[in-house]
């Protein structure tokens, strides 16, 4: 026994020895080889810390030496364009490895948790991100609707192919039927309103707020399946962190893209000619009770030419032709970002231009957002977030609209009817045909005379300060402001469209306007 104490104590004495030696004693040599995971290349320019006691960077080889307190450290190695990388030493001192790029999906991912970023193999909470890299041929989409099928767990689904309409989100499933399934968003620390209050007064039409972020300015989201422990309850459905892009080196970068694009129209639904109409009808008709006499003097039935209305009844009209166009998509984007180390900066102009398949409707959008990075001193930084956003949309009632949507009218409308009205010498006017016989809504009427107008604006500001009181300890406070607002105005004329019936009336024609406002001041201050 007291042998077994005199090992246990010399032990002890070796090891404060060896730990006392270790922090006094710098002397303990690194070296190693960084090289890119696809091509086997070394990287150059690659960052080799330890904490703050020690740093280098790669040669044009990808390899390095240095010195560092003992080898029993863990070293993390950054690079630009690929993912950051923790390797511990274990007694070793050479290191070979090598690095993904920031597209690649590994334990080795960088997650923007709320105080600070971590390695995903860091965090206890169960989380995936998405870096935002291939945003350049997607840029129709908003934020919600690109999360399709990028995390486990998060169930999207689009709300419809029109326009800025986005996506519904669920974490995990739907948790409630009384209250809102939607994850919380945050977005540059702020957390971001993404209701859509007061609905809109385009028929089944949805403005998705996130529209308002230009997928090409995000550099990545971190998804956080179970919110409860940072955000309490506003978080139990999950919490989105959208981060915009920043500057990360020092050095001026100049992005221009140019681009463009063609919307082809869909390929027509199997739908009866005028042929195959006239024989269903008949049979409707039949039916009905009505007799084989009666059917052939509807105007419809009738084969003499020289009979009224005859021309107004005797043709093959492609309805859907009438409806879906062809349309153009333009883009241009420009980003700069630089910076020194006092303050770095990151500025993006965009406009896109993008046609729908329903004729006349069509998206424009303008947004500009700028974010910096200041060093105020040796312990306080600051980050600004400045953004604005216009959409001017131009739509047509969809969904279950069965007056007024000229999508599903050019699919019940009878072929054997004319686009235009037509005198019964066959003379055709260039006045749009009114409703039909049959009480249909004319779906070129629709498109071509009916309006419908969505105008958004939205400006967001944010300021963070950090202080570093130790270390360990920090404090930091982020202070925002958002304004929101949704112009929207509609139009239904009476000739050519079913009248619409009321609680209390008939409406013939209907016009209308809405305005929508939003204004939220938010403030987070914490202890890290």
């Amino acid at each position: 026994m007291q042998v077994v104490k005199k090992l246990i104590s010399l032990s002890f004495i070796l090891s404060l020895g060896y730990s006392g030696l270790s922090q006094t004693d710098n002397t303990f040599p690194v070296s190693g080889t960084v090289k890119d995971a696809a091509s086997a290349n070394g990287i150059r320019g690659v960052r080799v810390t330890y904490r703050n006691v020690a740093a280098t960077i790669t040669d044009s080889a990808g390899n390095f030496s240095f010195k560092v307190p003992n080898p029993f450290i863990v070293l993390l190695l950054e690079a630009d364009g690929y993912q950051t990388r923790e390797i511990a030493l274990r007694g070793n001192n050479q290191v070979n490895t090598s690095l993904y790029s920031e597209g690649h999906f590994t334990f080795s991912d960088i997650v923007n948790m709320p105080a600070k970023q971590q390695l995903q193999s860091h965090t206890s909470n169960a989380t995936g991100t998405v870096q935002v890299n291939d945003a350049g041929g997607r840029i129709s989409e908003t934020p919600s609707s690109y999360l399709q099928g990028k995390i486990a767990g998060l169930n999207v689904i689009r709300r419809s192919g029109t326009h800025n309409s986005g996506g519904s989100m669920f974490l995990r499933g739907i948790n409630s039927l009384y209250t809102s399934n939607q994850p919380l968003i945050i977005v540059d620390g702020v957390i971001f309103d993404n209701a859509d209050y007061g609905g809109s007064i385009i028929s089944n039409h949805y403005n998705d707020p996130l529209s308002a972020i230009d997928i090409r300015d995000i550099d990545n989201i971190t998804v956080i399946k179970d919110g409860l422990s940072t955000y309490g309850t506003k978080g139990a459905n999950g919490v989105i962190i959208i981060n915009t892009s920043r500057a990360k080196e020092l050095g001026t970068k100049i992005d221009f893209e140019v681009s463009g694009g063609v919307n082809f129209t869909p390929e027509n639904l199997p739908v009866l000619n005028a042929a195959d109409y006239r024989t269903y009808l008949s049979d409707v008709l039949k039916s009905s009770g009505m007799s084989n006499a009666d059917i052939q003097n509807q105007p419809y039935m009738n084969d003499d030419k020289n009979a009224s209305g005859y021309y107004r009844y005797h043709n093959n009209t492609d309805w859907q032709k009438q409806v879906f166009k062809q349309g153009y998509a333009k883009n241009i984007y420009l980003k700069v970002t630089g910076g020194d180390n006092i303050a770095k900066y990151a500025l993006s102009l965009g406009y896109m231009s993008n046609d729908g398949i329903t004729k006349n409707t069509n998206l424009s959008r303008y947004n500009m957002r700028f974010n910096g990075d200041l060093n105020l001193s040796r312990r306080m930084t600051a980050v600004t977030n400045l953004s604005f956003s216009f959409n001017e949309l131009n739509i047509r009632d969809q969904g279950i609209s069965l007056k007024t949507n000229p999508i599903y009218l050019s699919l019940i409308k009878s072929p054997f009817l004319r686009v235009k009205e037509v005198s019964d010498l066959g003379v055709e006017s260039p006045s749009l045909a009114d409703k039909d016989i049959f009480g249909i809504s004319n779906p070129a009427v629709l498109t071509d005379v009916a309006q419908g107008l969505s105008k958004t604006y939205r400006f967001s500001g944010s300021m963070s300060f950090n202080y570093e009181i130790t270390k360990l300890l920090a404090l930091s406070t982020t202070i925002g402001v958002t304004n929101d607002k949704v112009r929207e105005n509609f139009f239904i004329p009476r000739k050519g469209v079913t009248a619409d019936t009321l609680n209390t009336d008939i409406a013939f024609s209907r016009l209308g306007t809405h305005v929508k406002s939003f204004f939220s001041i938010y403030n987070d201050t914490r202890l890290t």
